[in-house]
């Protein structure tokens, strides 16, 4: 792997070698991953780490989020459709060997979801045919998919699949330590520019900042630093959210403790409104089918592909 690939493995925190190790492992093995994080924690990299020095390696790695179907459309999206008109054979069956990454797998209907079972479990694809060459899972969520499954949302078996193969990503805010070694790579290995040159106090604002969006919102900025900034680096030109913070935290301890625990909230309310979303969409679908049931030609319109 080139080093400008590798931003989701840096530092030296129990977190980054947590993360090294488990890409280790699971690219030597074929069973099912689970990542679990928050949003731009770097789950989406990890996989195609994984992917990449796994034996899976040479066929495509094929990246399909599940919240933008509903579950008869992903059904058919993952299996294919067994109405031979449609000639839809579905990513599991034409990817095959590769690996398939399912993003954001909250959103999977239970339906749906004891199918990936059972795809695991036999080998199997649509209608029991046997498929040589199956496709390695890899799920991910920012949702905790454990209390999912205890609320009755995520179902057991299918979890059960993950076993020894779950990561669960720490934020930035708890890899403090890491913070200096990743700002120093993002500002050395992206070619975005001149290499960034920080000031002692602008470099002590940017590891100080819990960044509440993670690897992508902390890219972002030494980015923006990059392309904008011609010289030294000073706290002025930082984005007003990370300056402010920092000087608010310089004239009161308390300020970064309060700051933590705003963002703590508002990731609370960001699970609270997904898991809402994900209530909705499972409702909606059920809703769907059961039109279909009462009225069989809805289903003939196609509609629900």
């Amino acid at each position: 792997m080139k080093q400008r690939n590798c931003w989701s493995l840096v530092g030296s925190s129990p977190s980054a070698e947590l993360i090294r190790n488990f890409v280790r492992v699971n690219s030597r093995l074929s069973a099912p991953v689970l990542l679990s994080g928050e949003a731009g924690s770097g789950k989406d990299r990890i996989a195609r780490f994984i992917h990449q020095g796994s034996l899976f390696r040479a066929q495509p790695f094929q990246v399909v989020d599940c919240s933008e179907f509903f579950s008869d459309e992903l059904g058919v999206e993952l299996f294919g459709c067994s109405d031979p008109s449609l000639e839809k054979p579905g990513v599991l069956r034409e990817f095959r060997g590769g690996t398939c990454y399912l993003a954001r797998c909250e959103e999977i209907a239970p339906s749906i979801q004891v199918r990936l079972r059972e795809y695991i479990e036999s080998g199997r694809g649509e209608g029991g045919q046997e498929e040589p060459g199956c496709s390695r899972l890899v799920f991910s969520s920012s949702m905790d998919i454990a209390s999912l499954m205890r609320a009755g949302l995520f179902d057991r078996k299918l979890f059960d699949t993950f076993s020894g193969s779950l990561l669960v990503v720490d934020p930035l805010r708890k890899r403090q330590e890491d913070l200096g070694s990743l700002v120093d790579y993002y500002a050395t290995a992206c070619p975005r520019g001149p290499a960034a040159v920080f000031s002692p106090d602008a470099l002590e604002a940017l590891t100080s900042y819990p960044w509440p969006g993670n690897h992508r919102e902390l890219e972002g900025e030494v980015n923006r630093l990059l392309k904008s900034v011609r010289g030294e680096t000073g706290v002025e030109h930082l984005s007003p959210r990370i300056a402010n913070f920092w000087l608010g935290g310089r004239q009161d301890p308390d300020v970064r403790r309060v700051s933590r625990q705003l963002d703590e909230c508002i990731e609370e309310f960001r699970v609270l409104t997904r898991l809402d979303s994900v209530f909705g969409n499972l409702l909606l679908s059920e809703n769907k089918w059961g039109d279909e049931a009462v009225n069989p030609e809805a289903k003939a319109t196609g509609d629900g592909y």
